[in-house]
């Protein structure tokens, strides 16, 4: 009976502090909300250039967007793990963030390489961190921001490829600044 009442403590404590490293990780996360607030902004502000400002340099937001977040991610991050310990959680969602924009880079080279426009397709693959973050974290509006780049990305794709750029604008608002703005506000 004694070893059933230690085992059944053991197992309340061990749930107890997976739950406090969950709770540590959201909060982490959440101080974390500039890369999807920053990020959210540049992308949107490319897009709407490529749809409202078509010609010969309608790409052109694409490739300053890119330089400005990456710049703007690397001194942010620079400075934010200088102050604080990395978690176990947060090296994972480092991990899987750096392999997504490092998927995303080869995609538009390859299908910009190939004349295709890569819009719909980087929303279907943003929904895939997106997703896993929110369900790791249990965060609804990062699970609801995945899935709404999977369903934007099949519209953009082949429904609405002319489109493309304002849907994709979209996409940055419910699956990236919607949400940061919601995980900027949690204390």
């Amino acid at each position: 009976m004694k070893m059933e009442q230690e085992q059944t403590l053991e197992t309340q404590e061990s749930l107890q502090i997976i739950e406090e490293m969950i709770q540590r990780a959201r909060f982490n996360f959440s101080q974390g909300s500039f890369y999807f607030i920053f990020w959210g902004l540049l992308l949107i502000g490319a897009a709407l250039w490529q749809q409202f400002y078509p010609g010969d340099m309608s790409w052109i937001g694409w490739p300053i967007a890119g330089i400005i977040g990456g710049i703007g991610s690397g001194l942010y991050g620079a400075r934010s793990d200088n102050s604080r310990r990395m978690m176990h959680l947060d090296k994972m969602y480092t991990a899987i963030w750096v392999v997504f924009f490092i998927t995303i880079i080869f995609l538009i080279v390859g299908f910009v390489g190939k004349g295709i426009n890569p819009n719909g397709y980087i929303m279907i693959i943003a929904g895939l961190p997106t997703l896993l973050t929110g369900l790791v974290l249990k965060f609804k509006p990062l699970q609801y921001g995945g899935v709404g780049f999977w369903i934007l990305g099949i519209i953009s794709i082949y429904f609405l490829e002319e489109w493309s750029s304002m849907i994709y604008a979209v996409s940055m608002l419910q699956g990236y600044l919607i949400p940061g703005f919601i995980m900027k506000g949690m204390k």
